[in-house]
């Protein structure tokens, strides 16, 4: 009885989270402990681009977490730029895919460990990681500014702080 049940309880959290995360336009969680004023802060902007074709479960809305609390959900084609405390942080990928043979729903987590400088912006791109029958999952990969400012013109600014970055085309501010 047990086996049985496991897998109908992943099937509802992950048919709960569609819903809730496939409908949801890009979110932040503004009680993040890491969330910092911008004077003392690194400007970090986390950037989710359009995938090439459809991906299914993976054009789902995807959570991205600071030292293990949830900060922000994404939606593809969108950035988002966080004012956060400078300082070493565990970034954790979240999402919601179907693995193996079986396609059955399980959470893919992808983590890495970054070190972000006051003062600084830092550009964190949610790259693909098509993992065949293990699912498609997203990474957290630090990019460079100049790569980042060629992602960004095709994306749509979400947040106070993305809305502000300098963009080429526009007048810096």
């Amino acid at each position: 009885m047990k086996s049985l049940l496991r897998p109908v309880f992943i099937l509802g959290i992950s048919v709960f989270l569609t819903l809730v995360m496939g409908c949801a336009s890009t979110k932040i969680n503004p009680n993040h402990s890491m969330i910092a004023k911008l004077g003392q802060a690194s400007e970090v902007y986390f950037i989710r681009p359009m995938t090439e074709r459809p991906q299914g479960m993976g054009d789902n809305v995807i959570q991205v977490d600071v030292d293990e609390e949830p900060l922000l959900f994404i939606q593809k084609g969108r950035y988002f730029g966080v004012p956060l405390r400078p300082g070493n942080m565990d970034i954790q990928i979240r999402t919601i895919a179907r693995v193996g043979h079986a396609s059955e729903f399980k959470e893919l987590v992808r983590k890495d460990r970054f070190r972000f400088e006051p003062g600084v912006r830092h550009y964190i791109l949610l790259k693909v990681v098509d993992g065949e029958f293990r699912g498609l999952s997203y990474a957290p990969v630090e990019i460079s500014e100049e790569r980042a400012l060629e992602l960004l013109p095709r994306l749509k600014p979400e947040g106070p702080l993305a809305k502000q970055l300098y963009r080429p085309g526009n007048k810096k501010k």
